[in-house]
């Protein structure tokens, strides 16, 4: 999740502004255990609830930006994935940086958010992550603070090694942290992949959820 800004690629198509689309996710999970939620990790539900209503969230933020901004337009399956791989990632890496006795405070988030947006721009970074990995406005402090502790923990785990070697042996780390963790996700989600520490669409998954055209 290493935060990199890249100029935007593709002109956005604005849909009309009183046009929201609303995420349905249907079907059964095929796992009684898994009623209700999206993904288990380590016995923690995420609820399938809160993935709906943050995909909703963040795709009607994305309407609302302009062209210049937007670089790609996720679908609301990409969407989906990517904020399900969020939540299991902040579970993992809070065991990660706990394990490392590393502490992230209020104050060392907020300066690193300052200082990202003060280099980037808040607008850019904002619409950069929405787009491209489904954070939402409320979400952005909580972003930022896993980017930061990600950071970290990197830094403590290869302190003499390029950016690439530093990446990598994060991804290592927290690959086997999540492997101990029980994760278990739905399939209409996908299944999440220790190696990528993300959710893949898998055989069962939703290619395209349902939507509809709700009228505000």
């Amino acid at each position: 999740m290493l935060l990199q800004v890249r100029e935007p690629k593709v002109k956005f198509r604005a849909l009309l502004s009183a046009t929201v689309a609303v995420l349905v996710l249907t079907g059964c999970s095929g796992q009684s255990e898994l009623a209700g939620s999206a993904a288990i990790v380590a016995g923690k539900q995420i609820p399938t609830t809160l993935v709906t209503a943050r995909v909703n969230e963040v795709r009607m933020e994305i309407e609302q930006l302009p062209a210049s901004q937007v670089s790609q337009v996720p679908t609301l399956a990409e969407l989906s994935r990517m904020i399900l791989s969020r939540a299991i990632l902040e579970e993992v890496l809070a065991l990660g940086l706990a394990q490392q006795n590393i502490v992230v405070t209020d104050a060392q988030v907020s300066e690193f958010k300052q200082s990202v947006f003060a280099q980037y721009g808040q607008d850019v970074i904002e619409a950069q992550i929405a787009t491209q990995n489904g954070v939402g406005l409320e979400q952005v402090d909580n972003f930022m603070r896993m980017v930061f502790g990600e950071q970290l923990l990197a830094q403590l785990l290869t302190p003499n090694g390029t950016s690439d070697e530093q990446t990598n042996g994060l991804v290592d780390y927290l690959g086997t942290i999540s492997r101990d963790m029980d994760i278990q996700t739905s399939p209409r989600f996908g299944e999440w992949n220790p190696n990528d520490l993300q959710v893949l669409a898998g055989d069962m998954a939703l290619s395209q959820p349902a939507a509809i055209q709700a009228t505000q």
